[in-house]
């Protein structure tokens, strides 16, 4: 699954420092790989979009980015 996360333009404005190994819990629209638009960074991927408020969240390391 290819995930989604805009930082600027109307998306969580942060930059999120993933670590391996560390949970991450995601909220967001599914896009099913046969309706996902390919691109650069998902060559035919489902897609996990709108990850950001006010659909979705990143909820990591006890912070949540909306």
């Amino acid at each position: 699954m290819f995930v989604a996360i805009r930082v600027t333009e109307g998306g969580i404005g942060t930059d999120i420092p993933f670590k391996t190994d560390t949970p991450v819990e995601m909220q967001g629209m599914f896009i099913p790989a046969d309706e996902a638009e390919p691109g650069p960074d998902n060559e035919g991927l489902p897609v996990l979009h709108f990850t950001h408020g006010p659909v979705g969240f990143v909820k990591y390391n006890d912070h949540i980015y909306k």
